[in-house]
């Protein structure tokens, strides 16, 4: 490392034009940087379950409805109202892209004069009033009035597939309907594109809210900390250099932001600061050894650079084992998160160093934590080392109550605009998540149809189930919504005529009726919930005649099964990331034991954080699962630097004994050990204010991985470390182990 220190102080300022320079680069480059934070694309990660979902939509054209409208007026709707509906309507159509479904425009059928007449349930609610007439059609009811009257919902489709273009539409709709409708009217929306738009804007404040609170909080923690100025400038440049030139980076080679990189900020954050602190600290400390300036750099490139890169290189290959995962999303994050981890590792050791080439003087009086660790008073005594090992089964105790579980509003507070009006949607209207089936077989053949409508009353008694359309509900719209049990003449006589009708329901029967589709209207359910009812009607669909196969499909069980993939192929690539950390542990170690027993504290704080978050009841999901591989990165870099120091000591003084190696590795590393770990709590702390769920609970989960993981390399792997030495090493002089 002297080299390397004789270049910094030889080419500084060539290598601080090189810095500026890309920092320019990266700045030109930034508005080309893409960012989608829509959650399709964690919701199609099974690649071969979205393509049956694209071959079935080739089959059944579904209805697509981005946005939901529902008009609330402060009495019962009339008659009269409908024709105000169809003008809001209409106005939308002429202003927007889209196609309104709503309830003056729904298609009924009379039978007069023993024959079926198509009318509108407009013209029908004229004569017969509003509640009365939907009272007759059951696949209109609680679709299109809610079940007190006051409010209609509109459905607005066939607007563009793109995500950005989707959400500029939403904007300009909630603009433009409040001034269509009459006053007294309160207009609220709700569906796909309001979800999406209120998980985009929380992601984006709470990344933004997030990040400058860090910046804001160690800008005034780090110079208290090393009391000087030059603690708090150069950890903190490197790391908004960091994120500046990553986010060039990404921009260049085509890289896009996604919902599931919101914890490569705080990912770069975190790791920078604790390099800075330690190469900080070390310099630091040479300094006040009476090193100058040239010598004390070159001091702590020597001790400090190969742990930092070691620390890296450990957390990178963590973030890398992700490659192996099914879903593309999750390697995508692996990619762009150990990217993050490089660039910020060649920031933080070009900018510091430079930085503390630059510096005059000393950088502050020691403080009473460097003393303490100076003269032994670190160890810990028995009722300390008991607390630690109480608490540590006490929280993984909380292991077996853990779930992977997730939902559509998992990420939304339940005071935020898109929750109270998704909760309106389903008070008023039911649900309006989809459970679909897919059938095949003879739906022609009356035994068969009614088999499957017995199957749907069955099925549709479920509590989270509130609705349901099927080709049996049309076969019986057409027929006039007769009640009862259809003989086989009125089923032939309703199929054949909606096979005639204007309005064939394509996205629920194929025109050969011999595939169909049944689709059921569910609240917003957790993964555990959906897969219960696959289970549930799978059980049902056994009373179905044998020639007819009946199969679970659509978008929202694809969506259910990727989430849980996200999840499943994180936890196994972390599993990788034990196995191959610690064999990396063991090359640069030089000892497979040492490398086993280095992993030891670091296991002990994942296993902790995953039974509090258990006891806390939060489940694993998308939005927090990749804490695990983070955390599991971050505790491992203060045990690298720890044993590091003892190796080196164990080096420099031979015929020393353990216990003294432990004390100079810990004297001259145990602060900046404590610190970076403050820096982890103090980061963790700055998410839970995140309106965002998954934000804030992934700073709770970290400020616990942090505590855990200091107290698993102060009270465990020190002793960890003695005990190898020795039975490594039984001739080596030892000293008498005091409790103090």
């Amino acid at each position: 490392m002297g080299s390397l220190s004789d270049v910094f102080w030889r080419r500084r300022r060539a290598i601080g034009a090189a810095v500026l320079l890309a920092m320019a680069l990266s700045a030109w480059m930034l508005p080309r940087l893409r960012v989608d934070f829509s959650i399709s694309p964690l919701l199609e990660g099974d690649q071969e379950g979205l393509r049956r979902v694209q071959a079935d939509a080739a089959v059944f054209p579904p209805k697509r409805y981005d946005y939901i409208a529902m008009l609330t007026w402060p009495r019962p709707l009339e008659p009269a109202d409908l024709a105000v509906l169809e003008r809001i309507a209409r106005d939308l159509e002429e202003r927007f892209p889209l196609d309104v479904f709503c309830l003056p425009r729904a298609p009924v059928v009379r039978w007069q004069g023993g024959l079926p007449v198509p009318r509108r349930f407009k013209d029908l609610a004229l004569e017969h009033g509003i509640r009365a007439e939907l009272a007759r059609h059951p696949l209109l009811r609680n679709k299109l009035l809610s079940k007190d009257g006051r409010t209609a919902a509109l459905y607005l489709g066939g607007g563009p597939q793109d995500e950005d273009d989707i959400h500029r539409l939403f904007e300009n709709l909630k603009e433009t309907l409040p001034r269509l409708v009459p006053d007294g009217v309160t207009v609220r929306f709700t569906g796909g594109a309001s979800i999406q738009a209120s998980i985009r804007q929380l992601m984006k404040r709470g990344m933004g809210e997030s990040v400058l609170l860090e910046a804001v909080v160690f800008a005034v923690l780090l110079p208290w900390v090393f009391r000087s100025l030059v603690g708090a400038f150069l950890p903190l440049v490197a790391v908004l250099v960091a994120a500046l030139l990553d986010a060039g980076l990404m921009a260049a080679i085509g890289l896009e932001v996604s919902i599931l990189d919101a914890a490569v900020p705080a990912l770069i954050v975190i790791i920078g600061l604790s390099d800075a602190v330690h190469l900080v600290h070390a310099f630091k400390t040479a300094r006040l050894a009476g090193l100058d300036e040239r010598e004390a750099l070159t001091e702590t490139l020597r001790k400090v650079g190969p742990a930092c890169f070691h620390t890296s290189l450990t957390t990178g290959i963590g973030f890398l084992s992700l490659l192996i995962a099914d879903h593309v999303a999750v390697r995508a994050f692996g990619v762009k998160a150990a990217l993050a981890v490089f660039v910020t590792y060649l920031c933080v050791m070009v900018i510091v160093p430079m930085g503390l080439s630059f510096w005059k003087g000393a950088l502050g009086p020691p403080d009473r934590l460097t003393a303490a660790m100076e003269n032994g008073s670190w160890r810990w005594k028995r009722s300390a080392y008991l607390a630690v090992a109480i608490v540590l089964v006490l929280g993984m105790s909380g292991l077996p109550r853990l779930r992977v579980d997730s939902h559509v509003l998992e990420e939304i507070p339940d005071d935020d605009p898109a929750a109270v009006n998704m909760a309106l949607y389903q008070s008023d209207f039911g649900g309006l998540f989809r459970f679909v089936v897919d059938v095949e077989g003879p739906l022609d053949d009356p035994t068969v149809f009614r088999a499957i409508e017995d199957v749907q009353k069955r099925f549709i008694r479920n509590e989270e189930v509130t609705g349901a359309e099927s080709y049996t509900y049309w076969v019986r719209a057409v027929l006039g919504d007769r009640e009862g049990a259809l003989s086989d003449e009125w089923i032939e006589r309703g199929l054949a005529l909606l096979k005639r009708a204007p309005e064939f329901p394509s996205h629920v029967i194929a025109p050969s009726l011999h595939e169909g589709r049944l689709v059921f209207d569910t609240m917003d359910l957790t993964t555990t919930q959906y897969l219960a009812l696959v289970d549930d009607f799978n059980g049902l669909a056994k009373a179905l005649p044998t020639k007819v196969h009946s199969t679970p499909a659509g978008y929202a069980l694809l969506a259910h099964r990727s989430a849980r993939l996200v999840v499943t192929t994180m936890l196994w690539s972390l599993l990788l990331s034990f196995v191959a950390i610690a064999l990396f542990l063991a090359i640069i170690f030089r000892s497979l034991r040492l490398g086993l027993i280095a992993m030891l504290p670091n296991v002990i704080p994942i296993l902790f954080v995953l039974g509090v978050g258990a006891w806390l009841g939060i489940p694993l999901r998308i939005g927090i699962v990749m804490i695990y591989a983070l955390g599991l990165g971050l505790a491992v870099d203060d045990t690298i630097h720890l044993a590091g120091a003892f190796l080196h000591e164990r080096r420099r003084h031979p015929d020393g004994s353990p216990r003294e190696a432990i004390d100079a590795a810990l004297a001259s590393t145990g602060r900046a050990i404590v610190l970076t770990s403050l820096i982890l709590v103090v980061g963790g702390l700055c998410y839970l204010p995140c309106g965002m769920k998954s934000l804030a609970d992934f700073g709770l989960l970290l400020t616990v991985v942090a505590v855990s993981a200091l107290a698993g390399d102060l009270a465990l792997f020190p002793s960890l470390l003695e005990w190898h030495a020795r039975t490594s090493t039984p001739h080596a002089r030892e000293d008498p182990v005091e409790d103090k």
